[in-house]
């Protein structure tokens, strides 16, 4: 079975986690940030800082970062093989054509992404309820809302369904994010959806 928060997304988890920690342990912020690694003293110097003195260190930082961050030799991370992702989300107009499915797999070499999580049966809040109204974005051709008519871009009730992009990236996998980051700054709404008549 697949267990997924009711509310509050995947962030929802680190956080059930973190209230299972003592408060007085954690920190947050900028000034918290891990910025040089004494492996030999075991201490953490944050970017406040503050010098913090460990037992055993536990990171969850990209190891040739944190190898860097230790002030390592350099040969040791650059043997490194790594790869990262680009998580893109888009709420969609109309019902969810997927049924009950979780997860999407596209093998194929020609396509930007590895996998869709069809993220609005993760959990209903993951969407807007039904009856609230929100305009057009732009259509599933890519037809952005400035050429759509004002009738077709006005607001309206959905149902929505929302789909969740996984794109890797590496040396052997280069992608240029630039068409996704012009598209978000496009975006001043805070919640706004894609309409695609295909799937109304």
């Amino acid at each position: 079975m697949f267990r997924f928060p009711k509310k509050s997304g995947t962030g929802a988890i680190w956080k059930g986690v973190a209230g299972l920690l003592p408060k007085d342990r954690q920190r947050y912020g900028a000034g918290c940030a891990v910025v040089a690694i004494d492996a030999a003293a075991k201490k953490a110097t944050l970017a406040s800082g503050d010098v913090v003195e460990y037992e055993s260190l536990l990171t969850t930082m990209p190891l040739d970062v944190t190898l860097a961050t230790a002030n390592a030799p350099e040969d040791l991370a650059e043997g490194l093989l790594r790869s990262s992702s680009h998580i893109v989300g888009i709420g969609i107009q109309g019902k969810c054509p997927h049924g009950t499915k979780s997860w999407l797999y596209y093998p194929e070499d020609d396509c930007p992404f590895y996998r869709t999580s069809v993220f609005s049966n993760y959990a209903k809040e993951n969407c807007p309820n039904g009856d609230v109204e929100l305009p057009t974005l732009c259509l599933g051709s890519g037809e952005s809302a400035p050429t759509l008519s004002s009738k077709t871009n006005a607001a309206r009730p959905g149902p929505y369904w929302s789909l969740m992009f996984e794109v890797s990236e590496s040396t052997l996998k280069p992608v240029n994010a630039t068409p996704v980051r012009q598209n978000q700054a496009l975006q001043s709404e805070p919640v706004a959806a894609t309409r695609s008549p295909t799937f109304e």
